[in-house]
């Protein structure tokens, strides 16, 4: 989960990096990888909530 998080977190900059860049179509390179960054952090969030939590901690 860690690494996929980290992945989706790399997406992100480098689509950041892509809205400073002028070269052709960086607005669509820049959503794309934003919207894959978007995508695999929802990812990685919906696979850890679906974990179940050990604990050797009664709670009352």
């Amino acid at each position: 989960m860690g690494i996929t998080a980290l992945t989706a977190g790399i997406f992100l900059v480098v689509g950041d990096m892509f809205e400073k860049i002028n070269i052709p179509y960086h607005v669509l390179i820049e959503e794309s990888l934003e919207l894959i960054g978007y995508t695999i952090l929802l990812s990685a969030a919906s696979s850890m909530a679906r974990r179940e939590v050990k604990s050797d901690t009664f709670i009352r």
